[in-house]
């Protein structure tokens, strides 16, 4: 539990705009090359999350079911989201490749942002 504890002084000043809030997360960029549990373990419970097995960018057939889910064993390609944060969003497309079958070399690539366009990302803005 977090305890926040405020301590004034006897003197007032005028009232102070609130501040903007800034970002709670990572941009969604930060999660292209990670696991596919970096993405799954971010989100809200009701977010809708539409998942592409591009296998075939790495020589293999598609293997992905929905028991997979959120799993290690698979690489995100591409993102996209309806918000700019993951954590804020209640839409989600990921692009995503079996671990075991992406070389270091293409995951440079999608690093660099090689693959990004591999998400329709229709009504998800972000990238």
């Amino acid at each position: 539990m977090i305890a926040l504890v405020a301590v004034t002084s006897g003197c007032s000043s005028p009232a102070s705009p609130e501040p903007t809030p800034t970002p709670t997360g990572a941009p969604l960029t930060s999660y292209v090359g990670l696991t596919f549990d970096s993405v799954t373990s971010k989100l809200r419970p009701d977010t809708t999350v539409v998942v592409q097995d591009l296998s075939v960018l790495v020589g293999k057939d598609p293997t992905y079911t929905q028991i997979a889910f959120g799993s290690p064993e698979w690489d995100v390609v591409a993102i996209c989201a309806d918000q700019e944060m993951l954590e804020e969003a209640s839409s989600v497309e990921v692009a995503i490749v079996p671990v075991a079958d992406a070389s270091p070399s293409f995951l440079n690539g999608v690093r660099e942002g090689e693959q990004k366009s591999t998400v329709t990302c229709e009504g998800r803005p972000y990238r």
